[in-house]
This record gives structure tokens, sequence and C-alpha cells, in this order.
């Protein structure tokens, strides 16, 4: 079959099944198409460097309210007549900061009625952000795209190649295979409604950007499960700057050879879940095993041997009451720097977190670092681990400029170098950490406590602290300042 043919096929389907039977379609150049299709039992070769399948929707002109739009709001006014009608999509998006580089607000919205003037327009669901600077609506007409049983084979060259790059679409795979790509197998662009099972994503052999599957620029609404991937830098990543990437649920991820995070969020991206995170670094690798960088994120169920990299969330947003859930066991945890198995840094321009819950176990040089020098105030941080250390176990650091008010502590913390210290509570000024309660044990070394209130620190009962400078069950006491 020729890609003549099979564009054919999709123009005359209406979306109807096109099962290919086995047969490959090797393509010259980027194949794209603005149509419905869902394509069965295909094998698709892409020969050359750049982008290989492209289905896109039709998007509209942008059209611009008459006023700011608060979060929260459910109706949008317009000066002249847009031509929406009821049940329509729009991708809105303005100029307001998202982060502390440029990535912008955005959301999907869905009209629910227009009023007998056309002029407004009442959406189905509230906004979920505030929209004040230069606003853009585009009504999107989008398009579904489905793929079943196929297999897309690129270069496997270090260049730019991208298999299937999907435009404000709705797109769904399953039990496909993507290899020898450079780039990315599969990138999403500013698509709504994303379904992916069972699918695999091998040898992309790009330095720098190397992905199973990436989601940028405002998609929204996503769910993939089973997922398997090799020779890769991340499985999944959600990034891009024109737009925050929202609403995703991934399950079941397991990469092979992993040369960076398997699990990424750039700052882009709100309301992201990743459950079940298996597999293994490359000798080479770099970096963190896990990275979250957005807002309002959750990674449960970690679980990778002599790991390279760490387990950790450095929020970049300027959301209000941010928050983020990490847990995982890093068993011979083998950093190539000295970063901790589990890593926190507060890094917001604004906004403030509400909490962050860090669980989990191993063993490795150190368990936590949690550190903040901005002003962006941290309201609980609350820690579970089970961890053997050769160095120091854990750290909370207050810079001159941060801020921890509540720390829960909980877990087993054991220091095998006996004489050194394992807990440390450090703010750089007075105040710098409010009241912190640690319930846990530490097992070697000392606990220390420098520039914070000893009567605002507190071992619960039947907690301990033994280690050459404390070796007591304690009750409910105030710790010595060090």
């Amino acid at each position: 079959m020729t890609p003549a043919d099979l564009s054919a096929l999709i123009a005359g389907s209406n979306g109807a099944i096109i099962d290919g039977g086995g047969q490959t379609v090797t393509f010259a150049t980027k194949f794209t198409f603005f149509a419905d299709a869902d394509l069965r039992n295909f094998k698709f070769a892409f020969p050359f460097d750049g982008v290989g399948m492209n289905p896109r929707s039709v998007v509209g002109a942008a059209c611009a309210p008459n006023s700011g739009l608060p979060r929260g709001f459910v109706q949008i006014a317009f000066d002249t007549v847009p031509g929406f009608i009821a049940d329509d999509m729009l991708f809105m998006k303005s100029d307001d900061p998202w982060a502390n580089t440029t990535e912008i607000v955005s959301q999907w919205v869905r009209v629910k009625s227009v009023s007998p003037d056309g002029l407004t327009i009442t959406l189905y669901a509230p906004l979920d952000y505030t929209f004040l600077s230069n606003i853009r609506l585009y009504k999107t007409e989008i398009k579904t795209v489905k793929y079943t049983s196929c297999k897309f084979t690129g270069l496997g060259a270090a260049n730019a190649q991208k298999l299937l790059q999907p435009e404000s679409c709705a797109v769904t795979l399953q039990n496909c295979e993507f290899e020898k790509t450079g780039m990315a197998c599969v990138e999403l662009s500013n698509c709504y409604g994303v379904f992916a099972a069972n699918n695999s994503f091998k040898f992309a052999k790009n330095a720098s950007q190397a992905y199973g599957m990436s989601f940028l620029n405002g998609c929204e609404n996503i769910l993939v499960t089973n997922s398997s991937g090799e020779d890769l830098i991340h499985l999944f990543t959600f990034g891009g700057v024109g737009g925050i990437n929202r609403h995703g649920l991934v399950t079941n991820s397991n990469l092979i050879g992993a040369r960076k995070a398997i699990v990424d969020t750039h700052a882009s991206a709100d309301m992201i879940t990743f459950l079940g995170v298996t597999g293994s670094v490359a000798p080479d690798a770099i970096s963190e095993l896990i990275m979250m960088q957005g807002a309002r994120c959750k990674v449960l169920g970690v679980n990778v041997t002599n790991s390279k990299g760490c387990i950790s969330y450095q929020p970049m947003t300027r959301l209000e009451n941010d928050w983020c859930e990490l847990d995982g066991v890093l068993v011979d945890f083998n950093p190539s720097t000295d970063q901790p198995a589990f890593f926190f840094e507060n890094l917001k321009p604004a906004g403030s977190i509400l909490y962050v819950k860090l669980s989990g176990g191993g063993n490795g040089p150190r368990a936590l670092v949690a550190r903040s020098n901005v002003a962006a105030e941290i309201k609980m941080l609350q820690v579970d681990l089970n961890f053997v250390s050769s160095m120091m176990s854990a750290y909370i650091f207050a810079g001159a400029s941060g801020k921890f008010h509540n720390i829960d502590m909980r877990g087993f913390y054991e220091r095998t170098n006996q004489t050194a210290e394992n807990i440390l509570f450090h703010a750089t000024l007075p105040g710098g950490i409010g009241d912190a309660v640690f319930s846990g044990k530490s097992v070697g070394g000392t606990y220390s406590l420098r520039n914070i209130n000893s009567t605002r620190v507190r071992a619960m009962d039947g907690s301990q602290l033994m280690g050459s400078s404390i070796a007591k069950t304690l009750g409910p006491v105030s710790m010595a300042v060090t």
C-alpha cells in the first residue's frame, strides 16, 4: 500500500475501521491528514528525519473576551459575536505566567449554552485558573484518531525524528509498537482525550531528547496504562511552553535502560498522577529517576534497584496551595552525584505549598534532603521513610528566605557511621522552621537542631533517638539546641 492509497482510505472512511492486514506502508515525507481515522494492523516505516505521521484537527481563529476572567468564572462575554454554539470545544490560553520560566496558563473548556444575542457563553465547568493577559479562545473541531496493533519504525539515528505527532486531536493507542526513532516515539501537542494501553516504546537515540510519549502545549484528559520502554531518556514527559498539560493518570510504567528520569513533568503540568513505576537505569544514566516540577502531582509505587538518580520534587509554578506526594523504594541506591534518594527543593517564584508527602524506603548514601530558600511558604512537610544510610539520613534546611511551618517526621533512619550527624533540622535564621514532630526512630549518629526554638521540636511518646550523643527512649520532651 502506498501513502496515497492510505490517504484515500482515510478520507473516505468517515472514521470507520481501516484494517491493514499487516501491510507495510513506507513514507518518504511527513504524512498529514485532517480526518477521523481508525487504523488497525498496519506497519508504518519512516526512513527519513523529521515528523512521520501527523494527524491534526481544524482549529479556528483566535477570539478575545471583553474582560479578564478570574478563577471560578463560568461565563465569558465578547464585544462581537464569536459564533460559538452549545458543545463546542474551546482551547483558551493567556500570557499570564504559570511558572518561573516562559510557560503560560491554558485550559480546555466546553460550551454549555449561548445567550440569545450570541455575545455570552456559559461553560459546563468553572475555570480552574485566572486569565487576564492577552486571552485567546480557539474553537477546535477535534478529530479522533485510533491506532490498534500498529507498528511504527524509524531510522534509529540520533536525529530529530518523531514517529507520530498528533496535534489538537483525541488519540487512542492500543497494542502498538514504536521503535528506532530519534527524538520521540509519540509527541502529542494540545490534544484533548488521550487513551493509551499496552504499548511499547524503544530505542530513541537523540542524546538530549529521547521520549516514549511526550505531552506538550496543553494536553488534557489523559489515561495511559501498561506501558513498556527500552533505551529512552524518559518513558513519559509533560512539558512545552504553549499551555498546561493537566488531568493525567499514568499507571504501570516500566522502562529498561532509562538514561534520565523514567517519568518527568516540567513546570507546565498540573494534576498528573503516576501509579506503579518500575525499571532499570542505563550504566551512564544521569540526573533524577523521577522528576516532578509541575503542580499538584503524585507518584506512587516506584520500585527500582541500583538507581543512579533520586525521586525528586522541585515545584516551579505560581499556584497557591500546591501539593505533591511521592512514594517509592530504592534498594542499593547508587547515585552518580551526592544527591539523596528523596529530594525536595522549593523553587516556586510565588504561591504556596499546602503539603508535601514523602514515603518509602531503601538504602544508600543518604535518604532525604528537603530545602527551601524562597519566600513561597511550605505549610506542611510529612516524611515517612525507612532507610539505611552511610551518610546523613535526613537534612531539612530553611535558607534565609525559606519557611517550613509544620514538619511531621516518621519512620526509621539508620546511619552506619555512628559518629556524625544523622538527622539535622537547620534554619539559617530563627523561625525558618516552625513546629516539628519526630515520631520515628533514629539509629546511629546524632540528632541536631540549628537556629530552631527547642520548645517547638518534640519527640513523641515511644520514639527513640539512639546514637553517640543521645541514647534513650524519649517521652514528650524538648530537644536541646546544638
